[in-house]
């Protein structure tokens, strides 16, 4: 088996970072090495190469990709070989695979259609993106937390209340916004069985979620306020009457 000699670049996607190989002698040939796919996915180091090749079949052969930091030839993954294993291990529930997964929903088409179209998708709108759908995650996260909290600390467990405080709260967010609730998102996004409706939204869109999240959960927090009225305050704290109701901006139409 060929060697092939590839330097070291770091990719962004959004806040993470993967390391990158491209062939020396071929433009735009790019490969992942085994190693980095156990580091940013949790494997045994020691047993990334036979999980990886369990993954993707009894067919799959590695490639011999040889760095300017390792003499030796390491085992790496073409980037197509590379998108086929996310998309096995989201199938196996790995929460990071599936994390950037839906992360990337959109981008590739996106960046088909800009070809066809003549059109340069720029750099640091598609960081930009990724950026804002990494953010809105943890911001999503940490109100999960703090509703969480606010039934304990006025003593709601077990009752109706509690068990719908959180998707009312999100049904709340989604109306004052886009004039209806998840389910309608649903249908209007024609979201998957696997798909979230904020898994299509627009960069503006996932920024105006965000924000009003923020100061929700901080009014939770600080002032006890229950989280319905919490994301209507922070909706009309942040203007977005100025918006009115408005269709969702989608990605594909973004």
């Amino acid at each position: 088996m060929t060697t092939i000699k590839a330097r070291i670049f770091p990719v962004p996607v959004g806040y993470l970072s993967i390391e990158g190989l491209e062939n020396e002698a071929v433009e735009q040939d790019f490969y992942v090495a085994a190693s980095q796919v156990a580091e940013q996915f949790q494997f045994d180091k020691n047993q990334a190469s036979r999980d990886i090749k369990r993954l993707l079949g009894n067919g799959f052969q590695f490639d011999k990709i040889q760095t300017s930091l390792n003499p030796k030839p390491v085992n790496a993954i073409s980037l197509v070989m590379f998108e086929k294993l996310l998309f096995e291990l989201a199938l196996k529930g790995n929460q990071k695979a599936i994390g950037m997964s839906r992360d990337l929903i959109g981008l590739s088409l996106k960046q088909l259609f800009c070809d066809a179209a003549g059109r340069e998708l720029d750099k640091q709108a598609r960081q930009g993106y990724l950026k804002v759908r990494q953010a809105s995650k943890s911001t999503r996260k940490t109100l999960q937390d703090e509703i969480a909290e606010y039934i304990d600390r006025n003593k709601l467990q077990g009752t109706n209340q509690a068990k719908w405080l959180y998707s009312n709260t999100t049904n709340k967010l989604y109306r004052l916004l886009f004039g209806a609730d998840n389910k309608k998102l649903q249908a209007i996004l024609s979201c998957t069985f696997q798909e979230k409706v904020r898994d299509l939204m627009s960069t503006q869109d996932l920024l105006d979620v965000e924000r009003i999240e923020n100061l929700a959960m901080k009014l939770i927090s600080q002032k006890n306020t229950d989280p319905l009225k919490a994301v209507e305050w922070a909706f009309r704290a942040n203007l977005m009457e100025q918006r009115k109701v408005t269709p969702l901006v989608c990605k594909q139409s973004a």
